[in-house]
């Protein structure tokens, strides 16, 4: 599993990646350990949030969402019933950045059914 997340530290200017389960608590990181569960517990609550607001409007559930700030980038992607949470400084490559947290996803989500 952590080679697979390996992975996405070939992109330039990504800073964090996690694994984490949709209940928030962290399954697989690459970040600093003392904001690894504020971190995981944060990410899960904001893609439940979306999740919740895209169903009302009745778009479903979404796979993938981004936030972008002055200095950083946000990517929480869906594996299974798993979030890959990829935390990247402002400047990185974002089509890049999106095609590959899904392939990881993929990766992950193909792993982890055995």
């Amino acid at each position: 599993m952590e080679k697979i997340l390996r992975q996405l530290l070939n992109i330039d200017l990504v800073a964090a990646i996690l694994l984490i389960g949709k209940d928030g608590l962290p399954v697989a990181s690459m970040v600093d350990d003392a904001r690894t569960e504020g971190h995981a517990a944060h990410a899960a609550a904001t893609f439940e949030a979306v999740t919740r607001y895209t169903r009302q409007l009745s778009m479903g559930a979404p796979r993938q969402a981004l936030f972008t700030t002055d200095t950083a980038v946000v990517m929480i992607t869906e594996a299974n019933d798993m979030l890959l949470v990829v935390e990247a400084r402002t400047g990185v490559n974002l089509g890049r950045l999106r095609l590959e947290t899904l392939r990881v996803a993929r990766l992950l989500a193909a792993q982890m059914r055995g």
